[in-house]
């Protein structure tokens, strides 16, 4: 469900393609699971940090950065470092195993190498552009609000309305604030296992 519903969000909603992989899902033998697109000539981020460290000097490598850390926190990734990116030929970042997303404030953890150096930070207006893909703006309660046909795709891969609220609320904290932030539920939990804002150590 993770897997189809970030790659649902990234490449069909916000057309973050160049960077969010094609998910399809599939049954093989009785089992229920998903195949994801193989990113060609890349490698993963920590082989790449070891054997070609001028790529992430790299304007694509930092342009795709901040997008990362924007789409982690959308996402509410749990458990983005160096195994879970690959780094391409031109130095952009092509991310990778989603499973652990969509993660809750109480979740058994919260991690994004990226959102963790971005935190904080201004959203550009291009990102701005594409996480508003999401949303509408409803007047009455003066809130942005998930577009319908985005919740019914979400139902319709299996998520439930405590998951997709999430998401609203996140979508919602970004456009509000302009900043690459969480909201406020996830900063103030007392958190009871390694979280990116209570140990910043990449693993």
């Amino acid at each position: 469900q993770n897997e189809l519903a970030a790659s649902y969000i990234g490449r069909d909603v916000m057309s973050w393609d160049d960077m969010v992989p094609a998910v399809r899902a599939r049954k093989i033998e009785g089992n229920y699971g998903s195949v994801m697109q193989f990113w060609e000539d890349s490698l993963d981020g920590i082989k790449a940090q070891g054997s070609h460290p001028q790529l992430f000097l790299t304007e694509a490598y930092e342009n795709t950065e901040r997008r990362a850390a924007v789409y982690d926190i959308l996402i509410g990734m749990q458990d983005r470092h160096g195994m879970n990116y690959r780094v391409a030929k031109d130095g952009s970042i092509k991310l990778i195993d989603h499973g652990f997303s969509f993660g809750s404030p109480t979740g058994w953890l919260n991690k994004s190498d990226f959102a963790e150096k971005y935190y904080g930070k201004e959203i550009t207006q291009s990102e701005y552009n594409s996480i508003k893909k999401l949303v509408n703006w409803n007047e009455d309660v003066n809130k942005f609000e998930l577009k319908q046909e985005v919740i019914q795709k979400l139902r319709d891969i299996g998520f439930d309305d405590s998951k997709i609220g999430l998401l609203e609320l996140r979508t919602q904290t970004l456009l509000e604030s302009g900043t690459i932030k969480l909201p406020e539920a996830y900063q103030t939990q007392n958190w009871s296992r390694l979280t990116w804002r209570d140990n910043p150590t990449p693993w």
